[in-house]
């Protein structure tokens, strides 16, 4: 399970996106998904500015795929979007500001799907559930949930077995 939270400081407030490893990653295209999910919300609660504190792990928050989303989330919802980058040296950080009025027409532009499908587990880890789910470690009436994670699994490798 990957989970990426965000904290509305006014309302005191938690959102958290989950997701399993068979329906992404923890990468700046979940990231992004969620940020953007976010201020649709808040924008249909009338909110016009935003200020998102975060780390710096390169991979999430600090990309492209980052910037691309808060460039078309101003400008498709006319909002004002600030993020501050805090690194390891508490006096180094790095603001980015998007401000309406500065951006192109984005707002009829449509992000493509980052995936197709579903992911496969690792073949350790699908053994590693078939293991717990045969000892009842994990209980019966989860099974199924877990089943449909192996049917994945199975299926991929049946389609890397086609293409050989």
């Amino acid at each position: 399970m990957f989970n990426f939270t965000v904290f509305d400081t006014r309302l005191k407030e938690g959102h958290c996106y989950i997701w399993t490893e068979t329906d992404g990653h923890k990468g700046p295209n979940e990231i992004g998904t969620s940020l953007l999910d976010f201020i649709d919300k808040k924008v249909s609660e009338g909110i016009k500015e935003f200020s998102f504190y975060s780390d710096a792990p390169t991979g999430q928050n600090r990309n492209r795929m980052i910037f691309s989303m808060y460039l078309f989330a101003s400008a498709k919802y006319k909002v004002n979007i600030h993020h501050r980058y805090n690194f390891r040296d508490e006096l180094s950080s790095l603001e980015v500001t998007m401000k309406t009025g500065v951006m192109p027409d984005m707002a009829s532009f449509q992000f493509p799907y980052a995936y197709s499908g579903k992911f496969p587990l690792s073949k350790n880890k699908a053994s590693d559930i078939r293991e717990l789910c045969k000892k009842h470690a994990i209980p019966t009436q989860y099974h199924n949930v877990y089943e449909s994670y192996l049917n994945i699994q199975e299926a991929t490798n049946a389609d890397d077995e086609a293409d050989e």
